[in-house]
């Protein structure tokens, strides 16, 4: 072969190896937007979770309670409001079960029980109980319906809990929904 031929079978292989490195690039390129997708939403999603623990409302036109105490207890079962609110069965639209929450439970009371799935802190050091209305089988996948954060005051309590233990309390409805489609509960402690 001549050196002219030599250069020009040359030059097609070089430019496949550009090819090939700008597909790398590009392929890398991706990665990199996916990764940035991805840590976005990771950071929202802790967002959320994190948030919902600590949302707060007053009990606007609420009544207290005879008791001589400012609380105004709900008279719904945890399961009654998650069937409503949450229940895959509803039949209310999402703006309908807002204004049912908002009018209806939210910064309300409530005393119930429920099956212990997890006790731990989250990353506030606040004490948070994830339970439900049944234990947790082996075949569950880690779904519980409500996030209970307790007082620091009842973390010796909290100690003696064992998951799947049926334990009774009362707190604060603070919000529903969200990613993790959950009822949370703040201020709980333990009652007898």
């Amino acid at each position: 072969m001549s050196p002219e031929e030599e250069e020009g079978n040359s030059k097609p292989e070089d430019v496949s190896e550009n090819d090939d490195s700008g597909e790398k690039q590009k392929s890398d390129s991706i990665i990199d937007w996916e990764l940035l997708v991805y840590g976005i939403f990771g950071v929202i999603i802790l967002y959320s979770i994190f948030m919902s623990m600590f949302v707060s409302s007053g009990t606007e036109g609420a009544q207290p309670v005879e008791d001589g105490n400012d609380r105004v207890y709900v008279n719904d079962s945890l399961s009654e409001i998650q069937s409503v609110l949450l229940g895959s069965d509803s039949t209310y639209t999402d703006l309908q079960k807002d204004e049912i929450w908002s009018s209806k439970y939210r910064g309300k009371w409530i005393r119930a029980s429920a099956y212990v799935h997890s006790v731990d802190e989250n990353a506030f050091g606040k004490l948070v109980v994830l339970a439900g209305p049944q234990a947790e089988s082996e075949l569950d996948i880690g779904f519980s319906p409500y996030r209970i954060g307790f007082k620091e005051s009842e973390r010796g309590d909290l100690l003696r809990v064992s998951p799947n233990q049926r334990i009774r309390f009362e707190g604060k409805l603070t919000d529903y929904g969200g990613i993790t489609s959950s009822i949370s509960i703040s201020e709980a402690r333990l009652i007898e």
